[in-house]
């Protein structure tokens, strides 16, 4: 024997047929080969597990779903992509790539699945179990829920979403770097006449081009057609018929998951001490259109007629810039509550603080004695409104933001207090926001007397109404009340706009309401800006449990998602599919703090 090392890796192996269980085998290598027959003796294993065994072994390929790190072994799937049109589609392995953040990647036939080598444990099929076969909604209770044996995952599975956001932005940031860098170079090269040519090229299109694409009607998740047929599985998202149900087969990995989200509907939907106007507002014809809703609000008076206070949005909802939306926008001028929520003017809460007894009287408060506040009923009996007041669909942003703030924003309320100074809030991704500035004022009277604010709400440039921007060069600050000042501040946040710098100075916590972190790209600023800062809190809404579960993994903080008391009292309808959709429906929380 010439003593050569032997060594074994762990791998999982999981089959495309779901009647076969993960499965753990042992990968021999001999360590006097390089690493190219390491992987030819990976590939032909896939080969052969697959009964391809004819095919050529470079068909075979590594994708990454968690790239190595002093945190991390990795994570690597060996699969024959050649074979996508002839095998079946592997809904476990292509649930686990969902779980670590990666929802547009797919996989059929076979796959292997290996870590890098550890010295403490190997990958096992139990490891992996919980993503697989349970849902890319690794939380605890949605685990538990799915009859999940094991529902801790590990550690380095829960933070593979947020390490491969981070990895994407890097290299998005990279790739943005090297294009400009290109573009000046194309133009430096370029003659007069193709200069000319550019410009005519850059033209931009006619308006009817120029147009987006806006559904009123549900749409099926495959073929992105009009569609009536809900999945009979879930009840989460429409199909046109049995092969748009087939080719649009990802949905699995997520249909036992959707069911537990649409099964919340009811308790979304109850709103009992309000229930006298609210079990209208949460009915199947709010959940599919817009017009019920404004066939209510004009119930009320309130119209796009005669409307110019802060239901103003409620009907037009909120394009910016120069938009009609944006029109009646003067945040330079106040309005009282009944000014602001005109036409309705009865069952308005007093303008004014709570009376100091209040604090010592209230049975439930949190440890630095702020009012804790579970249920709009409480609000309601608080501010002495009659269950019979519509203002609840509008005091969901102040009344979320003073959740969040008793909740999760007990330290940074003390520091602030030691150091006499206002609690500071930066409000990213304002929009419709800036139509009611003053009803934050709600905050405020809702907090004890030595407790002040400044809530700086950011504001990107292309979503400031013309007005507004007319009355500003970078910034505005608007005194609200003796103990809130309310700044605007227009940019992106971590781009155009340092957050320690160009905001009023570092924040204690950063709120985005309805934020959608997926949405748009300028979000990528706020995440990497918590990611680097963990002493900020970073405290978000969104409108339905799926997008708040996701949006928490990129701060590894699925477990904070929870429904918000808060959630504006009206079902709102999506086109894109059927889950529950509520304004400020759910909540999460990055970095969170607690007392010592």
């Amino acid at each position: 024997m010439s003593g050569r090392q032997i060594s074994c890796y762990n791998a999982v192996y999981i089959s495309a047929s779901l009647s076969c269980p993960l499965e753990d085998i042992l990968i021999h290598s001999d360590r006097e080969y390089d690493d190219q027959e390491f992987l030819r003796s990976l590939q032909r294993k896939v080969l052969s597990l697959n009964e391809q065994d004819d095919e050529d072994p470079d068909n075979v390929i590594p994708t990454l779903l968690i790239r190595p790190s002093d945190g991390s072994p990795g994570l690597f799937v060996y699969h024959n992509p050649t074979s996508n049109r002839t095998n079946l589609p592997n809904i476990r392995a292509t649930r686990l790539a969902m779980a670590c953040g990666l929802f547009a990647m797919r996989f059929h036939g076979t796959v292997l699945i290996l870590q890098r080598p550890q010295k403490t444990e190997a990958l096992t099929a139990a490891q992996l179990e919980m993503a697989c076969c349970g849902s890319p909604d690794l939380r605890s209770s949605i685990l538990s829920l799915l009859g999940m044996k094991n529902c801790e995952a590990p550690k380095w599975l829960l933070r593979a979403a947020q390490s491969n956001y981070h990895d994407q932005v890097a290299v998005q940031k990279l790739a943005s770097v090297m294009q400009k860098r290109d573009e000046s170079s194309e133009e430096e090269e370029e003659s007069d006449d193709e200069r000319q040519t550019t410009k005519g090229k850059l033209q931009p299109c006619d308006e009817g081009e120029r147009k987006e694409f806006v559904t009123s009607v549900p749409l099926c998740l495959h073929c992105r057609r009009p569609a009536s047929e809900l999945c009979t599985g879930c009840h989460g998202v429409y199909f046109c018929n049995d092969m748009c149900r087939r080719e649009g087969w990802p949905h699995e990995c997520f249909c036992a998951t959707f069911w537990l989200y649409t099964e919340r509907r009811i308790e979304l939907s109850t709103f009992d001490h309000i229930d006298v106007w609210t079990r209208r507002l949460v009915g199947r014809e709010f959940q599919l259109s817009d017009d019920p809703y404004a066939e209510f609000l004009a119930e009320h008076g309130i119209t796009r007629e005669t409307c110019s206070s802060w239901w103003r949005t409620e009907m037009d909802g909120w394009a910016g810039g120069s938009s009609e939306s944006a029109q009646a926008v003067d945040v330079t001028k106040r309005k009282t509550y009944e000014e602001g929520f005109y036409p309705v003017t009865i069952g308005l809460p007093k303008e004014e603080c709570l009376n100091d007894s209040i604090f010592t009287e209230w049975g439930n408060r949190n440890e630095i004695g702020f009012l804790r506040l579970h249920s709009w009923q409480d609000y309601y009996r608080l501010r002495e409104i009659p269950e019979s007041s519509i203002v609840a669909l509008l005091m969901t942003f102040p009344l979320t933001l003073y959740h969040l703030i008793v909740e999760y924003g007990q330290v940074p309320c003390t520091v602030a207090r030691m150091l006499d100074r206002p609690l500071r809030v930066h409000i990213v991704g304002a929009e419709k926001e800036l139509n009611f500035l003053d009803i934050f004022r709600e905050v405020v009277f809702l907090l004890p007397q030595n407790v002040s604010l400044q809530l700086v709400f950011v504001v990107r440039q292309d979503m400031l109404p013309d007005n507004v921007r007319a009355n500003m060069s970078n910034e505005l600050e608007i005194p609200l009340h003796e103990r809130l000042v309310v700044t605007l501040v227009g940019g992106t946040y971590g781009d155009s706009l340092d957050p320690d710098f160009d905001c009023h100075g570092s924040p204690d916590i950063v709120v985005a309401f309805n934020a959608g972190l997926f949405a748009y790209p300028s979000w990528r600023n706020v995440v990497e800006y918590l990611h680097r800062k963990p002493s900020v809190i970073g405290m978000f809404t969104d409108y339905n449990e799926m997008s708040g579960a996701q949006c928490a993994s990129l701060g590894n903080s699925r477990e904070s998602v929870q429904m918000n008391p808060f959630r504006q009292p009206r079902a709102m309808p999506v086109y894109s599919m059927n889950l529950p959709q509520f304004a400020n429906g759910f909540i999460y929380v990055f970095n969170p703090q607690t007392l010592d």
